[in-house]
């Protein structure tokens, strides 16, 4: 690959490597402690999972896109991730409302 040489590395991969830590580990950790303060209101479900696959398949698509250069699966990966997230954000915030102090 790049043999040892930083720059040798391809502009592309590095924005989609910074994109992989910045976006995926930063939404997930927030997505998991909103999920950790709501299930003190309302028990786990099936709706967790599906934010938690959604989200993922939405990030680890949009990051292969970025990496193997492919604009136009942007568009097919980035929604997933919305629809994630947005589920998430219908779900819980209604749970987070009722939390006890």
């Amino acid at each position: 690959m790049a043999g040892g040489n930083f720059m040798a590395i391809p502009r592309y991969q590095l924005i989609s490597f910074a994109h992989l830590e910045a976006v995926a580990a930063s939404t997930n950790a927030m997505l998991a402690f909103v999920i950790f303060l709501s299930r003190r209101a309302t028990p786990a479900g099936v709706v967790d999972d599906v934010v938690f696959y959604g989200l993922n398949v939405g990030v680890i698509g949009f990051v292969v896109a970025l990496t193997a250069q492919l604009p136009g699966l942007y568009v097919l990966f980035v929604p997933i991730m919305g629809i994630a997230l947005l589920i998430a954000v219908a779900t819980h915030v209604v749970a987070l409302g009722k939390a006890p102090g």
